[in-house]
């Protein structure tokens, strides 16, 4: 959702009385991690791919050269900040995991409240038709009298 498009509607709530930019807020979250995930994707097919040419100069008895060996160096600093970055990406996701329960159970609750206020309603309406309906009943037997 555009940057203006959102500040148009954020004023507005779901049926539940969540507002839509906090719904915003944990999804723009949401995309940012799958994004991150996608880029230690590509960072790891690229530190696998360094690793496997370095293994087939091994495997052909080929000695590595001093380039080859800082190659390797830099593959295993890479591989240590590709691990950060998944711990970090999968505690960002631990979060945003629990801002949609909270949430979704923000809305449990809400949809039950809704509900017995709604009941309560009912019941009070239907109290007061009963009540009407007496008092109605009561001036027509009255009045056909």
């Amino acid at each position: 959702m555009s940057q203006d498009r959102y500040r148009e509607v954020s004023y507005l709530y779901t049926p539940l009385s969540i507002p839509l930019r906090v719904i915003h807020a944990v999804a723009t979250g949401q995309e940012t991690e799958q994004r991150g995930l996608e880029e230690l994707v590509d960072e790891q097919a690229d530190a696998t791919g360094l690793v496997d040419t370095l293994l087939d100069k091994i495997r052909k008895s080929q000695e590595l050269t001093l380039n080859d060996e800082n190659l390797m160096q830099q593959v295993l600093e890479n591989q240590k900040q590709i691990e950060e970055k998944a711990k970090q990406l999968i505690e960002d996701m631990k979060k945003t995991a629990e801002k949609w329960n909270r949430i979704n159970s923000s809305t449990l609750r809400r949809s039950r409240n809704i509900k017995k206020l709604q009941d309560l309603m009912e019941k009070a309406l239907s109290e007061e038709h009963k009540e009407l309906y007496g008092i109605i009943r009561g001036t027509r037997e009255t009045g056909s009298r």
